[in-house]
Formats: C-alpha cells, structure tokens, sequence
C-alpha cells in the first residue's frame, strides 16, 4: 500500500472557478482561484479548504484566526497581511511573497514553503511541526518564543532573524544564512550549524580562537 505524502494538499480533482464573492460564513471550498485580488477582507476565523491559489494578492486583509486547510500557494501576495493565530495544515506556498505578514500566535502543521520571501514576517509565539522552508528569505523576522518540532530548514536567509527564548534542539541551520541572528544562550543546545558558523557563534560569546 502507498503511503501518501503527509505534506501534499487533498485537493478535489475538480475546482470550481471562483465568482467573486464571500459565503457568509466565511468558507471557500473547493475553488480555484487565478490572477485576481482580494482586498480589504475584514473577518474572523475565514476558511480556506482545499482551494488552489495563482497569482492571488491579499490586500489590506485583516483575517484573524484564518484557518488555512489543504491548499496550496503559488506565486501569491500576501505581504502585510494580518491573520495572528491562523492555522495551517497540509498546505504549499511556492514562490510567494509574504513580507511584514502578521501571523503570530499561529499552529502551522504539515505545510511547505519554498523559495518564499518572507522578510519582517512574524510567527512569534507560534508551534510549528513538520514544517519544511526551503530556499526562503526570513531576513529580519520573528520566531521568538516558539515551539520548533520537525523543522527543515535548507538554504534559507535567517539574517537578524529573532527566535529568543525559542528552544532550539534539533534545528539544522548549516545550509542557511545566519548573519546577526538573536537567540537565547540557554537554548541553543542542540542546534546543528556548520563549522564556519560554530566559529562565528563560538565569538559571540566573547571567547577567542587561537591557532597553534
């Protein structure tokens, strides 16, 4: 028997187009939607659930409690977005742009992001399990105080990223950029980082290398 992949959308082999508009109670099901915007969407606890996103830019949306449920992302905006304590599962976002986006507060399980730009973005406060972020630029964003399980992280830019008094066990960092990261000293045990960055962490905490 195959296994199925834990991190790949259901998606329903059919989408419907979508019209336009907003079901009262705030589900979009099903739908595919292409090249449009949705702007100044204001609600709480919004659906999204088995729908295909391309080239869809969020515009001064304010959606808090966004429930984010097999869909996949591709080539979308959703920079500045506002959706603290969202939840995400079993869903990709492939090339998309998510700059100063507000997601704090979040449950992410089960989703991807690959080749995003994701600078200023913040996930502070948030549990993140099987979470894969692959060629990504996190670049001056916010991990702090946060619950990392299962993360891959591969040839992202965490420059400046703040991930303090997030514990930090079991996070290989070795592929990525970490120039000027914040963290607390006390949970950087257990981080896996390369042997140029150990020297560079290793002189943050004032000691010196001497060679022979």
């Amino acid at each position: 028997m195959k296994v199925k992949n834990p991190f790949k959308p259901i998606l329903s082999s059919v989408l419907d187009d979508y019209d336009g508009s907003i079901p009262e109670d705030g589900r979009l099901r099903d739908l595919e939607l292409n090249n449009t915007e949705l702007k100044a969407l204001s609600m709480e606890r919004m659906e999204f659930n088995g729908v295909r996103f391309n080239n869809v830019n969020f515009f001064e949306c304010d959606l808090k409690q966004l429930q984010i449920i097999d869909c996949r992302f591709e080539n979308c905006d959703f920079s500045n977005l506002k959706a603290p304590s969202a939840l995400f599962y079993r869903s990709e976002f492939i090339d998309c742009k998510g700059i100063g986006a507000d997601f704090k507060k979040s449950s992410l399980r089960y989703c991807t992001f690959d080749n995003c730009k994701l600078a200023y973005i913040d996930f502070s406060s948030s549990k993140m399990e099987n979470i894969i972020f692959k060629r990504c630029d996190f670049t001056m964003g916010a991990l702090s105080q946060s619950i990392l399980s299962s993360m891959t992280l591969s040839y992202c830019n965490l420059d400046e990223v703040e991930l303090m008094d997030t514990p930090l066990n079991g996070l290989d960092v070795s592929t990525c950029s970490i120039n000027h990261i914040l963290f607390s000293a006390n949970q950087l045990r257990g981080i896996t980082v390369s042997s140029e960055q150990a020297v560079a962490l290793i002189t943050l905490f004032g000691i010196n290398i001497k060679d022979e």
